[in-house]
């Protein structure tokens, strides 16, 4: 058996074409069988130009990747492709099925949903929402005004309150966490823009207000204090019973302590925090590294290399303010869902209300997707 792993690059899928049709045998692949797996399979993988002119007919060439991926599964005469994504409205949406399609021929298998997931549901509920049944949810979103988040009004000379008040709580979320004997790593995500400039500027009013709060945490106690007074009852027990299937014994996993008793942890947790840039202008050795078996405490500020497929353990607190007109594209900018075992009551959100809405349209699509999945079943 021979495994390669190929980024899903140009350059990288031409090599690898070369490579499968320099053998001197025409009828060599013919005798073998490939499984191929494509991770994130609605990115670059789909075809992105129109196949036919609807007025003359006219056939064009496929995109480049889309083209590239079909040709090397047709090298062989026995292959399985399997995609996988979290979002697959593209994928289902593109073309026919067909042989020189990317289209699932055999099946689309939904996974199940876990119910310790922590989901767009749980988190943002319905646009669609009844007001005399409504959903629960988390309770976890805090909105804030465009003028403190977003860049195309703020240019983030001075560090927003609404910033403020997000790390102040994530030191404390995160103090509870050790609180509650839960050493792991722990993350604040920052995600408004794409540009490098942007993320600079965050950097420095981000890095001055941690160097402020260590030097001056006896000024800032009220603060803490303040926040965490606000935060700590704004999720029951209750709550997290209904929504994560946890048992009335479980509740002495999700003891909130007075303040007082997480000063000890805070002193901990500034200690270990770091402001961390991920962008392709940074060299790899200063970007997003989790030790290994360590519990680090980030604040993780960037762009795209945040928006799809980089995993933050422990996220924790996200600040976040990109948009898209592309659905599965902004449904993977949304990094917190997942699994938070033991804190689900600590994560929090702070964007505005529009993007709040459009991630309650999300969750409603992806319910009407996953209902069509079973309604068509299994087998396409």
């Amino acid at each position: 058996p021979c495994i390669g792993v190929f980024k899903k690059s140009p350059a990288a899928l031409k090599r690898l074409y070369r490579y499968l049709n320099a053998t001197n045998d025409p009828h060599f692949w013919s005798k073998k069988q490939v499984l191929i797996i494509d991770d994130e399979s609605d990115q670059y993988s789909i075809n992105v130009k129109p196949l036919k002119d609807d007025e003359t007919g006219e056939s064009f060439e496929r995109s480049t990747i889309n083209f590239l991926l079909i040709k090397i599964l047709n090298t062989f005469e026995r292959y399985c492709y399997v995609g996988f994504t979290a979002t697959p409205f593209a994928n289902v949406l593109n073309e026919l099925p067909g042989k020189d399609s990317l289209y699932p021929k055999d099946f689309i298998y939904p996974l199940e949903i876990n119910e310790k997931y922590y989901g767009a549901r749980k988190l943002f509920g319905s646009a669609l929402e009844d007001t005399e049944h409504p959903l629960k949810t988390m309770n976890a979103i805090t909105i804030v005004d465009d003028t403190e988040i977003s860049p195309a009004v703020n240019d983030f000379d001075d560090i927003p309150k609404s910033l403020q008040d997000a790390i102040n709580y994530f030191i404390i979320a995160t103090a509870c966490k050790y609180y509650r004997n839960i050493k792991k790593h722990s993350s604040m995500l920052v995600h408004l823009d794409r540009q490098i400039s942007v993320h600079e500027k965050l950097e420095d009013i981000i890095q001055n207000y941690k160097d402020y709060v260590l030097t001056h945490y006896k000024k800032q106690e009220d603060n803490f204090r303040e926040i965490w007074n606000k935060e700590k009852d704004r999720i029951q027990f209750d709550t997290l019973k209904e929504l994560f299937s946890y048992d009335e014994e479980d509740k002495d996993k999700f003891i909130i302590p007075k303040y007082e008793e997480l000063v000890i942890y805070i002193n901990e947790v500034l200690s270990n925090l770091k402001v961390i840039v991920d962008n392709s202008s940074r060299p790899i050795e200063e970007r997003l590294h989790y030790t290994k078996d360590g519990h680090d405490v980030v604040i993780v500020i960037g762009g795209n290399t945040l928006s799809r497929g980089l995993t933050l353990e422990g996220l924790l607190v996200s600040y976040f303010f990109r948009t898209s007109k592309l659905y599965d594209t902004l449904l993977q900018m949304g990094r917190w869902f997942g699994y938070r075992i033991g804190y689900e009551d600590l994560p929090r959100l702070y964007t505005t209300k529009e993007i709040a809405f459009k991630f309650s349209e999300l969750a409603d699509i992806e319910e009407e997707v996953r209902d069509q999945f079973s309604t068509y079943g299994f087998d396409i």
